[in-house]
Protein backbone atom coordinates (compact mmCIF):
# COMPACT_ATOMS: atom_id res chain seq x y z
CA UNK A 1 0.00 0.00 0.00
CA UNK A 2 3.01 2.23 0.72
CA UNK A 3 5.31 1.20 -2.01
CA UNK A 4 5.75 4.38 -2.97
CA UNK A 5 7.23 5.50 0.52
CA UNK A 6 9.09 2.36 0.59
CA UNK A 7 10.97 3.57 -2.66
CA UNK A 8 11.41 6.86 -1.70
CA UNK A 9 13.04 5.12 1.57
CA UNK A 10 15.53 3.06 -0.31
CA UNK A 11 16.40 5.43 -2.79
CA UNK A 12 16.79 8.43 0.09
CA UNK A 13 20.76 9.02 -1.10
CA UNK A 14 20.49 7.58 -4.88
CA UNK A 15 17.51 9.25 -5.95
CA UNK A 16 17.26 7.25 -9.25
CA UNK A 17 13.91 7.34 -9.27
CA UNK A 18 12.80 10.42 -7.91
CA UNK A 19 15.28 12.95 -8.20
CA UNK A 20 15.20 15.70 -5.60
CA UNK A 21 15.51 18.58 -8.46
CA UNK A 22 12.32 16.99 -10.44
CA UNK A 23 8.57 17.56 -9.81
CA UNK A 24 6.51 14.02 -10.08
CA UNK A 25 3.03 12.84 -9.93
CA UNK A 26 1.44 10.51 -7.30
CA UNK A 27 -1.05 8.56 -8.85
CA UNK A 28 -3.21 6.83 -5.94
CA UNK A 29 -6.35 4.58 -6.34
CA UNK A 30 -8.84 6.07 -3.98
CA UNK A 31 -11.75 4.15 -4.72
CA UNK A 32 -13.16 1.53 -6.52
CA UNK A 33 -16.48 -0.11 -7.35
CA UNK A 34 -16.51 -3.96 -9.00
CA UNK A 35 -14.03 -5.82 -9.93
CA UNK A 36 -10.81 -3.61 -10.94
CA UNK A 37 -6.89 -4.34 -11.70
CA UNK A 38 -6.08 -3.33 -8.25
CA UNK A 39 -6.93 -2.70 -4.81
CA UNK A 40 -7.74 1.08 -2.89
CA UNK A 41 -4.21 2.54 -2.04
CA UNK A 42 -2.41 1.71 -4.62
CA UNK A 43 -0.11 4.01 -6.04
CA UNK A 44 2.85 4.96 -8.85
CA UNK A 45 5.07 7.89 -9.48
CA UNK A 46 5.19 9.64 -12.59
CA UNK A 47 8.14 11.98 -13.67
CA UNK A 48 9.00 13.12 -16.94
CA UNK A 49 11.91 10.99 -17.18
CA UNK A 50 9.25 7.58 -16.87
CA UNK A 51 7.59 5.75 -14.45
CA UNK A 52 7.87 3.55 -11.07
CA UNK A 53 5.05 1.39 -9.93
CA UNK A 54 2.10 0.58 -11.12
CA UNK A 55 -1.80 1.45 -10.81
CA UNK A 56 -2.93 -2.21 -13.19
CA UNK A 57 -1.49 -1.64 -16.18
CA UNK A 58 -3.99 -1.66 -19.59
CA UNK A 59 -5.88 1.16 -20.47
CA UNK A 60 -6.62 2.76 -17.05
CA UNK A 61 -2.84 3.19 -16.46
CA UNK A 62 -1.86 4.46 -19.95
CA UNK A 63 -4.60 7.01 -19.34
CA UNK A 64 -3.37 8.04 -16.33
CA UNK A 65 0.01 8.35 -17.34
CA UNK A 66 -0.85 10.68 -19.79
CA UNK A 67 -2.53 12.72 -17.38
CA UNK A 68 0.64 12.66 -14.78
CA UNK A 69 2.32 13.99 -17.72
CA UNK A 70 0.19 16.73 -18.64
CA UNK A 71 0.01 18.09 -15.29
CA UNK A 72 4.23 18.13 -15.13
CA UNK A 73 4.03 20.58 -17.89
CA UNK A 74 1.64 22.40 -16.42
CA UNK A 75 0.76 22.38 -12.56
CA UNK A 76 2.77 23.94 -9.88
CA UNK A 77 3.81 21.67 -6.83
CA UNK A 78 1.33 21.12 -4.16
CA UNK A 79 -1.84 20.81 -6.25
CA UNK A 80 -4.07 17.75 -6.79
CA UNK A 81 -7.12 16.43 -9.00
CA UNK A 82 -9.34 14.06 -8.93
CA UNK A 83 -10.53 11.71 -12.34
CA UNK A 84 -13.43 8.90 -12.58
CA UNK A 85 -12.69 5.63 -14.75
CA UNK A 86 -15.43 3.68 -15.97
CA UNK A 87 -13.55 0.61 -16.74
CA UNK A 88 -15.48 -0.64 -19.82
CA UNK A 89 -16.70 2.50 -21.22
CA UNK A 90 -14.12 4.45 -20.69
CA UNK A 91 -11.23 2.45 -21.06
CA UNK A 92 -12.32 -0.67 -23.04
CA UNK A 93 -11.03 -3.46 -19.76
CA UNK A 94 -12.92 -6.26 -19.62
CA UNK A 95 -13.21 -6.10 -15.92
CA UNK A 96 -16.03 -3.55 -16.18
CA UNK A 97 -15.39 -1.50 -12.32
CA UNK A 98 -15.19 1.52 -11.78
CA UNK A 99 -11.85 3.01 -10.27
CA UNK A 100 -11.64 7.04 -8.62
CA UNK A 101 -7.56 8.09 -9.07
CA UNK A 102 -6.16 10.53 -7.22
CA UNK A 103 -3.12 12.74 -8.69
CA UNK A 104 -0.96 14.61 -6.37
CA UNK A 105 2.07 16.81 -8.22
CA UNK A 106 4.58 16.89 -5.56
CA UNK A 107 8.76 17.88 -5.42
CA UNK A 108 11.45 18.34 -3.89
CA UNK A 109 12.31 22.00 -2.55
CA UNK A 110 16.36 22.18 -2.03
CA UNK A 111 17.64 18.92 -0.62
CA UNK A 112 14.08 18.07 1.25
CA UNK A 113 11.04 16.69 0.06
CA UNK A 114 7.36 18.58 1.73
CA UNK A 115 7.36 17.82 5.21
CA UNK A 116 4.52 15.12 5.05
CA UNK A 117 6.44 13.08 2.51
CA UNK A 118 9.48 13.15 5.26
CA UNK A 119 7.10 12.25 7.59
CA UNK A 120 5.63 9.60 6.52
CA UNK A 121 9.33 8.04 5.61
CA UNK A 122 10.61 8.51 9.40
CA UNK A 123 7.87 6.49 10.34
CA UNK A 124 8.47 3.28 8.08
CA UNK A 125 12.26 3.74 9.15
CA UNK A 126 11.19 3.57 12.83
CA UNK A 127 8.55 0.79 12.42
CA UNK A 128 6.09 3.97 14.01
CA UNK A 129 2.47 3.25 12.49
CA UNK A 130 0.85 6.74 11.58
CA UNK A 131 -2.01 7.88 9.61
CA UNK A 132 -1.62 9.92 6.13
CA UNK A 133 -4.29 12.02 5.29
CA UNK A 134 -5.05 14.35 2.38
CA UNK A 135 -7.41 16.20 1.46
CA UNK A 136 -9.25 15.82 -1.31
CA UNK A 137 -9.79 18.26 -3.80
CA UNK A 138 -12.76 20.89 -3.40
CA UNK A 139 -13.07 24.77 -3.04
CA UNK A 140 -11.64 24.50 0.53
CA UNK A 141 -7.92 22.92 -0.38
CA UNK A 142 -5.15 24.70 0.55
CA UNK A 143 -1.45 24.02 0.86
CA UNK A 144 -2.38 24.69 4.93
CA UNK A 145 -5.40 21.90 5.30
CA UNK A 146 -4.11 19.61 2.23
CA UNK A 147 -1.89 16.95 4.09
CA UNK A 148 -2.02 15.85 7.84
CA UNK A 149 0.09 12.68 9.37
CA UNK A 150 -1.50 11.79 12.22
CA UNK A 151 -0.36 10.00 15.45
CA UNK A 152 -2.01 8.95 18.79
CA UNK A 153 -0.57 11.65 20.14
CA UNK A 154 -2.90 14.33 19.44
CA UNK A 155 -6.81 14.16 19.74
CA UNK A 156 -8.14 17.57 19.76
CA UNK A 157 -9.30 19.01 16.38
CA UNK A 158 -12.19 16.97 14.57
CA UNK A 159 -10.01 15.96 11.97
CA UNK A 160 -7.68 14.57 14.27
CA UNK A 161 -10.77 12.65 16.31
CA UNK A 162 -11.90 11.29 12.95
CA UNK A 163 -8.63 10.11 12.21
CA UNK A 164 -8.28 8.66 15.67
CA UNK A 165 -11.33 6.38 14.99
CA UNK A 166 -10.28 5.06 11.71
CA UNK A 167 -6.79 4.05 13.53
CA UNK A 168 -8.50 1.90 15.85
CA UNK A 169 -10.55 0.32 12.90
CA UNK A 170 -9.44 -2.51 10.88
CA UNK A 171 -9.49 -0.69 7.56
CA UNK A 172 -6.51 0.11 5.77
CA UNK A 173 -7.34 3.23 3.75
CA UNK A 174 -10.84 5.21 3.09
CA UNK A 175 -12.51 7.94 1.78
CA UNK A 176 -13.80 10.23 4.89
CA UNK A 177 -16.68 13.16 5.05
CA UNK A 178 -14.87 14.82 8.01
CA UNK A 179 -17.15 17.61 9.23
CA UNK A 180 -14.77 21.35 10.07
CA UNK A 181 -15.81 24.43 10.61
CA UNK A 182 -19.30 23.17 10.42
CA UNK A 183 -18.75 22.07 6.87
CA UNK A 184 -18.09 18.62 5.24
CA UNK A 185 -14.79 17.92 3.77
CA UNK A 186 -13.23 14.67 1.86
CA UNK A 187 -10.04 13.10 2.97
CA UNK A 188 -8.16 10.06 1.93
CA UNK A 189 -6.80 8.32 4.64
CA UNK A 190 -4.35 5.58 4.80
CA UNK A 191 -2.26 3.63 7.35
CA UNK A 192 1.41 4.09 7.03
CA UNK A 193 2.92 0.91 8.31
CA UNK A 194 6.54 -0.63 7.66
CA UNK A 195 5.54 -4.40 6.57
CA UNK A 196 8.84 -4.59 4.91
CA UNK A 197 9.20 -8.60 3.62
CA UNK A 198 12.79 -10.19 4.33
CA UNK A 199 14.04 -12.95 2.51
CA UNK A 200 17.27 -15.15 2.63
CA UNK A 201 18.45 -17.17 0.74
CA UNK A 202 21.05 -19.68 1.48
CA UNK A 203 23.61 -20.34 -1.52
CA UNK A 204 24.46 -18.39 -4.32
CA UNK A 205 24.72 -21.20 -7.01
CA UNK A 206 23.28 -21.43 -10.20
CA UNK A 207 19.29 -22.06 -8.63
CA UNK A 208 20.16 -19.78 -5.62
CA UNK A 209 21.17 -16.59 -7.94
CA UNK A 210 18.14 -17.29 -10.23
CA UNK A 211 15.69 -17.48 -6.86
CA UNK A 212 17.84 -14.36 -5.90
CA UNK A 213 16.88 -12.29 -9.37
CA UNK A 214 13.51 -13.48 -9.23
CA UNK A 215 12.54 -12.36 -5.78
CA UNK A 216 14.48 -9.29 -6.31
CA UNK A 217 11.41 -7.71 -8.48
CA UNK A 218 9.32 -8.30 -5.20
CA UNK A 219 8.84 -5.09 -2.74
CA UNK A 220 11.40 -7.58 -0.84
CA UNK A 221 14.34 -7.04 0.87
CA UNK A 222 17.15 -9.85 -0.25
CA UNK A 223 20.26 -11.28 1.41
CA UNK A 224 22.16 -13.79 -0.06
CA UNK A 225 24.49 -16.03 1.69
CA UNK A 226 27.30 -18.50 0.59
CA UNK A 227 30.04 -19.59 2.49
CA UNK A 228 32.42 -19.85 -1.24
CA UNK A 229 34.08 -15.73 -1.30
CA UNK A 230 34.04 -16.48 -4.69
CA UNK A 231 30.26 -16.64 -5.21
CA UNK A 232 29.48 -13.34 -3.34
CA UNK A 233 30.20 -10.77 -5.70
CA UNK A 234 27.92 -7.81 -4.30
CA UNK A 235 24.87 -6.65 -6.05
CA UNK A 236 24.15 -3.30 -7.29
CA UNK A 237 20.35 -3.70 -6.99
CA UNK A 238 19.25 -1.52 -3.34
CA UNK A 239 17.40 -4.45 -2.13
CA UNK A 240 19.67 -6.83 -2.67
CA UNK A 241 22.42 -7.69 -0.09
CA UNK A 242 25.29 -10.27 -0.39
CA UNK A 243 27.20 -12.20 2.45
CA UNK A 244 29.79 -13.90 2.45
CA UNK A 245 30.09 -16.22 5.99
CA UNK A 246 32.29 -19.03 7.32
CA UNK A 247 29.09 -20.30 8.62
CA UNK A 248 25.87 -19.62 7.31
CA UNK A 249 23.85 -21.28 10.33
CA UNK A 250 24.98 -18.08 12.28
CA UNK A 251 23.34 -15.53 10.30
CA UNK A 252 20.55 -17.95 10.06
CA UNK A 253 19.93 -17.38 14.15
CA UNK A 254 20.36 -13.86 13.73
CA UNK A 255 17.70 -12.74 11.03
CA UNK A 256 14.79 -10.94 11.89
CA UNK A 257 11.94 -12.60 13.13
CA UNK A 258 8.96 -12.99 10.44
CA UNK A 259 11.97 -13.89 7.89
CA UNK A 260 10.97 -16.29 5.02
CA UNK A 261 14.39 -18.45 4.02
CA UNK A 262 15.08 -20.68 0.89
CA UNK A 263 17.94 -23.19 1.55
CA UNK A 264 20.15 -24.70 -1.65
CA UNK A 265 23.77 -24.57 -0.45
CA UNK A 266 26.50 -26.98 -2.22
CA UNK A 267 26.32 -29.57 1.07
CA UNK A 268 23.78 -31.24 2.13
CA UNK A 269 25.85 -31.10 5.69
CA UNK A 270 25.58 -27.44 5.97
CA UNK A 271 21.83 -27.32 4.82
CA UNK A 272 21.07 -29.26 7.47
CA UNK A 273 23.06 -27.21 9.87
CA UNK A 274 21.17 -23.85 8.47
CA UNK A 275 17.44 -25.85 8.84
CA UNK A 276 18.21 -26.80 12.36
CA UNK A 277 19.02 -23.26 13.58
CA UNK A 278 16.12 -21.85 11.73
CA UNK A 279 13.60 -24.35 13.04
CA UNK A 280 14.35 -23.77 16.65
CA UNK A 281 13.84 -19.84 16.39
CA UNK A 282 10.39 -20.60 15.95
CA UNK A 283 9.53 -17.19 14.41
CA UNK A 284 10.81 -17.99 10.63
CA UNK A 285 7.92 -17.30 8.64
CA UNK A 286 9.20 -19.61 5.81
CA UNK A 287 11.80 -22.37 6.13
CA UNK A 288 12.04 -23.89 2.70
CA UNK A 289 14.84 -26.78 1.38
CA UNK A 290 15.66 -27.68 -2.21
CA UNK A 291 15.84 -31.50 -2.62
CA UNK A 292 13.75 -34.67 -2.48
CA UNK A 293 11.37 -36.33 -0.09
CA UNK A 294 13.94 -38.51 0.75
CA UNK A 295 16.10 -35.86 1.58
CA UNK A 296 13.15 -34.61 4.08
CA UNK A 297 12.82 -37.55 5.32
CA UNK A 298 16.48 -38.10 6.04
CA UNK A 299 16.31 -34.60 7.89
CA UNK A 300 13.79 -34.96 9.96
CA UNK A 301 15.66 -38.57 11.62
CA UNK A 302 18.88 -36.01 12.14
CA UNK A 303 16.79 -33.33 13.84
CA UNK A 304 14.85 -35.92 15.79
CA UNK A 305 18.36 -37.02 17.39
CA UNK A 306 19.63 -33.51 18.43
CA UNK A 307 16.26 -32.92 19.89
CA UNK A 308 13.99 -31.01 17.75
CA UNK A 309 10.02 -31.15 18.29
CA UNK A 310 7.80 -32.09 15.90
CA UNK A 311 5.91 -28.89 16.17
CA UNK A 312 9.75 -27.26 15.01
CA UNK A 313 10.07 -29.50 12.71
CA UNK A 314 6.60 -29.47 10.44
CA UNK A 315 7.88 -25.92 9.87
CA UNK A 316 10.04 -27.56 7.21
CA UNK A 317 9.16 -27.48 3.46
CA UNK A 318 10.70 -29.81 1.98
CA UNK A 319 10.45 -30.49 -1.40
CA UNK A 320 10.37 -27.10 -2.75
CA UNK A 321 8.60 -24.89 -5.12
CA UNK A 322 4.20 -25.20 -5.99
CA UNK A 323 3.24 -28.12 -8.04
CA UNK A 324 2.89 -29.18 -11.07
CA UNK A 325 6.16 -27.24 -12.01
CA UNK A 326 8.42 -30.38 -12.76
CA UNK A 327 11.40 -28.83 -15.01
CA UNK A 328 14.73 -28.72 -13.15
CA UNK A 329 16.27 -25.87 -14.55
CA UNK A 330 17.60 -22.91 -12.48
CA UNK A 331 14.66 -20.41 -14.01
CA UNK A 332 12.49 -22.67 -13.79
CA UNK A 333 12.74 -23.52 -10.48
CA UNK A 334 13.48 -19.93 -8.93
CA UNK A 335 9.81 -19.45 -10.69
CA UNK A 336 8.13 -22.15 -8.89
CA UNK A 337 9.92 -21.25 -5.67
CA UNK A 338 9.10 -17.64 -5.92
CA UNK A 339 5.91 -18.85 -6.21
CA UNK A 340 5.53 -20.64 -2.85
CA UNK A 341 7.56 -18.06 -1.11
CA UNK A 342 4.91 -15.41 -2.23
CA UNK A 343 2.17 -17.80 -1.18
CA UNK A 344 3.54 -17.83 2.27
CA UNK A 345 3.70 -13.80 2.05
CA UNK A 346 0.37 -13.48 1.29
CA UNK A 347 -0.74 -15.84 4.46
CA UNK A 348 1.40 -13.17 6.96
CA UNK A 349 -0.11 -10.56 5.36
CA UNK A 350 -3.48 -12.15 5.71
CA UNK A 351 -2.75 -13.14 9.55
CA UNK A 352 -1.41 -9.74 10.52
CA UNK A 353 -3.72 -6.93 7.86
CA UNK A 354 -5.88 -4.78 9.18
CA UNK A 355 -8.15 -4.97 6.02
CA UNK A 356 -11.78 -6.06 6.63
CA UNK A 357 -12.73 -9.33 5.68
CA UNK A 358 -15.35 -8.29 3.51
CA UNK A 359 -12.51 -6.32 1.59
CA UNK A 360 -10.24 -9.03 1.74
CA UNK A 361 -12.81 -11.29 -0.42
CA UNK A 362 -13.10 -8.34 -2.43
CA UNK A 363 -9.24 -8.29 -3.35
CA UNK A 364 -9.31 -12.19 -3.60
CA UNK A 365 -11.73 -12.09 -6.27
CA UNK A 366 -10.20 -9.05 -8.11
CA UNK A 367 -6.98 -11.19 -8.08
CA UNK A 368 -8.54 -14.54 -9.55
CA UNK A 369 -9.43 -12.56 -12.76
CA UNK A 370 -7.24 -10.83 -15.78
CA UNK A 371 -8.19 -7.17 -15.64
CA UNK A 372 -6.88 -5.89 -19.05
Amino acid sequence: MNHWIHELNRNHDKRESLPRSALCVIVTVIRTRGSTPREIGTSMVTTLDGCWGTIGGGELEYQCQSIATNLLNTEQANTRTMRNFPLGSNCGQCCGGVVDVLFEVTGAQSSSWPIWIEQARDALLQADECILARCLPSDRLTAENATLIYTSSSQTSSIQKALAKFQSSAQTCAVLNIEQDGLQQKWFVERVVNRNVHIAVFGAGHVGRAVVNTLATIDAQLICIDSRQDFCAQDTRANVDVAYATDPARLAAQLPAHSFCVVMTHSHAQDFEICHALLRRQDIEFCGLIGSSSKKAKYLRLTKKIGLTKCQTDGLTCPIGVSGINSKTPADIAISVAAQVLQAIERMHMRTSHTEPNHIQEQESQRAALHY
